[in-house]
């Protein structure tokens, strides 16, 4: 299979990386302290801390859309998506939840269902309100993003039947 692309340039912001980071190493610290009053718990919390930590970073700074052959990747920090290019309907541009902001989404359908869903991406037009909202959102240039879109579209008309 081939690998994941993704179909855009975006340089990451690392400021959320970087204070969360830093949140827990005042936890660590105040882990450390307590281990002086209950040795036995104080080895296994700071190394367990640092793992969820590594994990969640790691996942905030994967997040995004990536295609392939195969179908669309949806990268969420909890969770990972891949849609078949069978299911993909189009791609468009639209409001996205719970902020004033403009995101890339993709109507699915499922084949023998007549219902679509539409799932909101985590691709946002640079420019955003309350960008400080959902800092782990992935900016695009409009132009980026109109690429994005076409890309997407392009390869569902391709693969529909006429």
């Amino acid at each position: 299979m081939c690998p994941w692309a993704e179909p855009y340039e975006v340089h990451r912001d690392h400021t959320t990386f970087t204070l969360f980071l830093a949140f827990l190493a005042l936890i660590m610290v105040g882990v450390f302290v307590a281990e002086a009053r209950e040795p036995h718990l104080g080895w296994l919390v700071p190394p367990a801390g640092l793992v969820v930590a590594g994990v969640y970073a790691w996942r905030i700074s994967t997040v995004g859309v990536a295609v392939n052959d195969h179908g669309v990747r949806l990268r969420m920090v909890l969770w990972t998506r891949v849609i078949p290019w069978s299911q993909v309907e189009r791609a468009w541009v639209g409001p996205a939840r719970r902020q004033s902001a403009e995101a890339m989404w993709i109507t699915v359908r499922k084949p023998g269902e007549p219902e679509r869903r539409d799932v909101e991406t985590l691709l946002w037009l640079q420019g955003a309100k309350d960008w400080s909202i959902s800092r782990n959102a992935v900016p695009l240039s409009p132009a980026g993003m109109a690429h994005v879109v076409e890309l997407i579209n392009q390869r569902t008309r391709d693969l529909t039947p006429r």
